[in-house]
């Protein structure tokens, strides 16, 4: 009776009052039944290891997962799983995905974040789940990634609607940067009132809260002007005001105003409500906070099985029930093709229809744009005209009434065959020693004889993070490898963020220069790189402790002390990261591929640009580069070639020329710092005034040694070096702007350097 009432997600005290109600001459007590429950559970899991039994349930109840590891030590930061069931409604009605997280629900603290989507009888389903152990952009951008995965030969969703996480909206644009994003209207006014409904008297926060309402539901641009007028006027002096306005109203109200939202697709979605209601089944099943992720597993499966036996039902009565009301002659062509639910909004669009005729309103086809349905205006032409409703009217989403994916390309891969070709490989082998070592590999991938470690347990979350901590988040890549279970994620993410430290911070005395002997030929100078300075504490430092505040990593820790010697000091405290690339003939374009946010390997799109930026304005270059070197403009031009990978073993193609970083500067509209020791310069566009404005990239840069770049990330307001010697001689009057512009900044530079 205990594993019943347990296996049906009963606590302990429910379980005793059961049995107490049962049995009442039987004498135990709670300590009693979490014994059992603890044993039951414990015959239940299959595995050594947390992972292990994870896995396995999973693999054995239809479920199908990935997993991404810290290659360091080979514990799990995410887990990404979904049913088979959840497979098939998805590929079926894939328009609307709503992501929500929660947390307190497993015994790591880690996030649990939810995918919900919506059938075309209004039914939530749980897409899939993921366990998350950081809050960034990356972690949420693997989780899409997979999350699209599920999707191969189907549409993509035509709405994805989250709350004001900035590394989740961050990563939905990277993954799905067609779709249309909008923000949970819930979810906004919960923020507001967490942080300035102390500041409203009673009466004001009534009348606050009715124009917010008014205001976010104007069906037009026009009333969204006066509505906006109104709540201004109400809160006038009032700091929520400024806060509401600058933090909402101007940069996101058309991801969550009607007059934007209305005009596109968005099938009645305007809050992420389903997926709390997910939240509030998940947390009144689970008996306390610090649960299995298998326990958290097997919640999901209850609620899968139940959600497709729900949806199948409403289907099906879409497929062969007319309700009584619908039974109209202009709905002849819809009965049994189009679900009930999209019926009945067209029933309520009739007598919205009746009432605009008596008021002399005119229509405002919400109902067109919103859900593909045909609006009042639109009924009315069919009524007077005696045309039954088309089907080819209605939006194909209202039209779905089976599981049928939703558009299907070319057939699944057959992986049977791939599997035997293994077997016969294995097999095949007449080395034991070879057989073995193939044997060892596959057994890491099977469910239940996994190496994983234990997930590292968080730092308790408290709940959601404040705005403070929001804002402190960084989003950094991890230095972490993926499962045998998921390819790996296809993203770089952006170099810098909005974190400034202050100017204010005293500059870090400076570092020991490293001078070669005048015994070494120049040669040797030239390949060989200077040793850092050993260090004579055994104890372990952190980025903080050398001088790194923005490096929080401690695997940070090798790469500053392997180049921190030749890093200007002043800069220590602005860099977010320093990154070594592909050591070839192509290291400096590697940079500068790598802090333009893409890819190493777009070395070849870094040349191709410069090179098309000095043949568009050949004759302005040409003057300049060949004003005292004759042929220098073919010199600089065809150090750019990349036709054969044999150019790139000569030095003249290498990103060491002076104005190459000029034409860097120029192609990208951005400010590019070449780093040194002693003689660190700045590089400006020099054809162009800056963009008023405008956020300007800035691209950082560091030689080692010859060919030898590092690509050094800077945040916040660091200290700009002079312009380099070429700039000011030969840029245009309109460029000087550059200099105006980081006036500041270059004094502060001057300063430091004096000091």
């Amino acid at each position: 009776m205990v594993a019943t009432l347990h296996r049906q997600g009963l606590r302990a005290a429910q379980i005793k009052l059961a049995i107490k109600k049962r049995f009442p001459g039987n004498k135990f007590i709670t300590r009693d039944i979490y014994n059992v429950v603890k044993l039951i559970d414990d015959q239940d899991k299959i595995g050594e290891t947390p992972m292990q039994v994870l896995e396995y349930f999973l693999q054995t109840h239809g479920f199908t997962f990935y997993t991404w590891e810290n290659s360091f030590t080979n514990r799990p930061e995410d887990v990404f799983f979904f049913h088979e069931k959840s497979y098939t409604m998805w590929r079926a009605f894939p328009e609307l995905l709503l992501i929500d997280m929660t947390y307190n629900t497993n015994m790591y603290k880690w996030l649990f974040v939810q995918f919900v989507g919506v059938t075309s009888t209004s039914k939530s389903f749980s897409i899939a789940h993921a366990v998350i152990f950081r809050e960034l952009e990356c972690n949420f951008t693997w989780a899409l990634e997979r999350h699209k995965d599920m999707l191969i030969d189907c549409r993509e969703p035509r709405v994805i609607l989250t709350d004001k996480d900035q590394a989740l909206m961050n990563a939905c644009e990277t993954v799905f940067p067609n779709v249309t994003k909008n923000l949970c209207r819930w979810h906004i006014m919960e923020n507001i009132q967490r942080n300035h409904k102390s500041l409203f008297q009673d009466d004001i926060f009534k009348s606050f809260n009715y124009w917010w309402k008014v205001l976010y539901g104007s069906p037009t641009k026009s009333m969204y002007d006066y509505n906006c007028g109104q709540m201004e006027a109400t809160l006038v002096g009032h700091e929520a005001w400024y806060y509401i306005r600058d933090n909402w109203l101007v940069p996101y109200k058309e991801k969550f105003v009607s007059c934007w939202i209305d005009d596109r697709l968005n099938f009645g979605e305007h809050t992420t409500n389903r997926v709390e209601g997910q939240h509030a089944n998940l947390k009144r099943y689970l008996p306390g906070p610090n649960n299995s992720l298998d326990f958290i597993a097997a919640f999901s499966l209850e609620v899968v099985n139940s959600q497709m036996e729900e949806i199948s039902a409403t289907l099906e009565d879409s497929r062969v029930r007319i309700k009584k009301y619908h039974k109209l002659t202009l709905f002849d062509k819809l009965h049994n093709r189009v679900s009930l639910f999209a019926i009945s909004k067209l029933d309520k669009e009739l007598t919205l229809l009746d009432t605009l005729q008596d008021t002399g309103a005119e229509c405002d086809h919400r109902l067109q744009t919103s859900w593909g349905l045909p609006c009042a205006c639109k009924l009315n032409w069919y009524t007077i005209n005696n045309i039954r409703i088309p089907l080819k009217d209605i939006d194909p989403f209202c039209r779905k009434l089976d599981f049928s994916p939703a558009s299907v390309g070319h057939e699944e891969p057959v992986y049977e065959a791939e599997l035997d070709d293994v077997k016969k490989q294995v097999l095949g082998l007449n080395n034991r020693m070879q057989k073995k070592s193939l044997f060892s590999k596959i057994m890491l991938v099977l469910p239940g004889k996994s190496n994983k470690e234990e997930p590292e347990k968080r730092e308790d979350p408290r709940g959601r993070p404040n705005l403070n901590q929001q804002a402190k988040k960084r989003d950094t890549p991890r230095q972490s490898s993926q499962s045998s279970y998921a390819p790996s994620p296809s993203f770089d993410p952006h170099r810098h963020s909005s974190y400034a430290p202050s100017l204010s911070r005293e500059p870090t005395p400076e570092a020991p220069t490293h001078s070669l002997s005048r015994s070494q030929s120049q040669s040797q100078a030239r390949f060989k790189i200077p040793k850092p300075p050993k260090r004579s504490s055994i104890k372990q430092e952190t980025p903080t402790d050398l001088g790194f505040p923005l490096l929080r990593d401690q695997k940070e820790v090798p790469i500053i002390e392997s180049y921190r010697h030749i890093i200007p000091t002043w800069a220590y405290p602005f860099i977010s990261g320093i990154k070594d690339v592909k050591p070839d003939g192509n290291y400096g374009f590697r940079a500068i591929a790598v802090d333009l946010g893409m890819r190493q390997m777009n070395w070849k799109e870094v040349r191709a640009s410069m090179r098309n930026k000095m043949d568009t304005n050949k004759s302005w270059w040409t003057h300049r580069l060949n004003y005292k070197i004759n042929g220098n403009y073919d010199t600089v031009r065809d150090s750019l070639d990349y036709s054969t990978s044999a150019l790139f073993k000569q030095k003249s193609r290498w990103f060491k020329l002076p104005w190459h970083r000029h034409v860097v500067a120029q192609t990208y509209d951005c400010v590019l710092i070449n780093l040194h020791l002693t003689s660190s310069e700045s590089n400006f566009p020099m054809r162009m005034s800056p963009e008023p404005l405008s956020q300007i990239p800035v691209i950082g840069v560091l030689n080692v040694v010859d060919n030898h770049w590092l690509n050094i990330q800077l945040e916040g307001s660091f200290p700009v070096p002079l312009p380099a010697r070429q700039w000011e001689g030969y840029t245009i009057e309109a460029a000087h702007e550059w200099r105006s512009l980081y006036e500041d900044r270059i004094k502060e530079y001057m300063r430091i350097r004096e000091t």
